[in-house]
């Protein structure tokens, strides 16, 4: 495949957005269950660590990528299926009320 360059930083705002708009309710639950719990505690720092080492190392960073469609797919079709049997598409595939 042939090497693209990074889209801009305002296609990358607009896809921060949509991200925190479909998994905000979740992540604000995540902050709950670790605020409340000394053992998950840790969880909100993660974030900060990531960006912290991406910005240490950005120089670092491809100023190019090749899309990896074909490495992407099982992952895509994992997290579809995931989803898939969270929202009981498939009847019997039902997730117990405490994985909701």
């Amino acid at each position: 495949s042939v090497p693209v360059a990074w889209p801009p930083r305002w296609a990358l705002a607009v896809f921060g957005l949509v991200t925190l708009a479909l998994f905000g309710p979740s992540l604000v639950a995540l902050a709950r269950h670790a605020l409340a719990v000394d053992l998950h505690s840790h969880v909100l720092l993660i974030p900060f660590i990531s960006g912290y080492l991406i910005h240490t190392r950005k120089d670092g960073l491809p100023r190019t990528f090749a899309p990896a469609v074909a490495a992407a797919l099982p992952f895509l079709l994992a997290g579809l299926g995931a989803w898939a049997a969270h929202r009981g598409v498939f009847g019997a595939l039902k997730l117990s009320h405490n994985d909701a």
